[in-house]
């Protein structure tokens, strides 16, 4: 279990959640923040809790997100291995985990979670790359009367090369100004999760 003296202000969120009367309600998300893993696996091993589980008090936030912003990389792991998707749409603030874990300024974890997002949508690129050969594809597109899967199957490509640029730029350029990268970051997450998320559409609506 990862000390709580670590993070001096586990203790201003811990009241904060008391204040609230949230201790009971999300404790999940409370021990994802402090990095308590004891506590997270007998809460998601024992079906206590959902890992991906939605605080609808706060944003719809996911644990996962809440362990990124306090930079916990092993309970980040943890939860993943217990079923928590890195790759959920932003939450009502507009955040992934890897935007959480950008903005509290913790780039061993958002390095993790950036890894973790080339990979899956790496991988996804390769799929549609090479999904259909030319003629395929043309005979595909044709024999679908829904536009949608073209304009879909075309938008996957589109939003993988938004966000490789921005991924490219932060890795070529030397930002003088911090929050300039932190909002090239923030787009490159999000175009990375558009693709995932039009990839899920294709892959149910079109693929078959």
């Amino acid at each position: 279990m990862v000390e709580f003296d670590e993070y001096p202000d586990r203790k201003d969120v811990e009241e904060w959640f008391k204040d609230e009367v949230w201790l009971k309600k999300w404790p999940l998300h409370l021990a994802a923040y402090s990095g308590d893993e004891e506590l997270i696996n007998i809460l998601c091993s024992e079906r206590v809790c959902d890992p991906n589980l939605k605080m609808t008090d706060w944003y719809n936030s996911t644990p996962l997100g809440w362990a990124a912003s306090a930079g916990h990389l092993g309970t980040v792991k943890l939860l993943i291995k217990l079923g928590a998707d890195p790759l959920v749409p932003p939450n009502d603030a507009g955040h992934t985990p890897l935007g959480n874990a950008i903005r509290g300024g913790r780039p061993a974890t958002a390095k993790f979670l950036k890894d973790y997002e080339i990979e899956k949508l790496g991988s996804l690129r390769d799929v549609h790359d090479n999904f259909l050969g030319e003629e395929e594809e043309t005979d595909f597109l044709e024999g679908h009367n829904e536009i949608d899967c073209e304009e879909i199957y075309f938008g996957i490509q589109e939003f993988l090369n938004l966000a490789d640029q921005r991924w490219q730029r932060l890795d070529n350029e030397e930002f003088k100004n911090k929050n300039h990268a932190d909002e090239i970051a923030l787009e490159a997450g999000f175009f990375s999760q558009q693709a995932a998320n039009y990839s899920q559409v294709f892959a149910a609506l079109c693929k078959g």
